[in-house]
């Protein structure tokens, strides 16, 4: 874990944070705040778990690492403030490296956890992250080999 995550997953675990008061559903309801992040992921991880999507395994090896990062990424002086700005962030992690599966797998996790917060009513509705992430992951800029076409003649000759 880098010292910047381990900084804010102990911040949010103490209580403490860098946004105060709670987040309002355009209804009125009152809202987990989005400076609560460390009892909304580990209630995401309930879910998964008890839901049977993923195993305890997977927790471990793959959104663990992933959840981290988000909690990094709102234990800030300035944090997000909706989806969009979270999901900013997190791709700049990897700005060096767009299109890559680590940086894809990032976008994904995040995402599915704010869907499921907003849909549980525990984060307002400017936290549903777009159907479309192509934005946030990026596109590989490796070039792809050029490889000369083959046909059906070539190949028996």
């Amino acid at each position: 874990m880098h010292r910047a995550e381990e900084q804010g997953a102990v911040a949010l675990r103490s209580g403490g944070s860098s946004q105060g008061g709670r987040a309002r559903h355009r209804a009125g309801a009152v809202l987990h705040a989005p400076g609560d992040w460390d009892a909304l992921i580990a209630a995401f991880r309930e879910h998964k778990l008890i839901s049977g999507e993923i195993k305890p395994s997977t927790w471990h090896r793959v959104y663990r690492h992933h959840m981290n990062h988000v909690l990094g990424a709102v234990a800030v002086a300035a944090p997000p403030q909706n989806a969009k700005q979270l999901l900013e962030t997190l791709a700049r992690i990897w700005s060096d490296k767009p299109g890559g599966r680590t940086r894809q797998i990032q976008i994904q996790s995040t995402a599915a956890l704010l869907r499921w917060a907003v849909a549980e009513r525990r984060l307002g509705e400017d936290w549903e992250p777009p159907q479309d992430l192509a934005v946030f992951v990026g596109r590989s800029r490796a070039a792809k080999a050029i490889t000369t076409p083959l046909e059906v003649e070539h190949i028996l000759a």
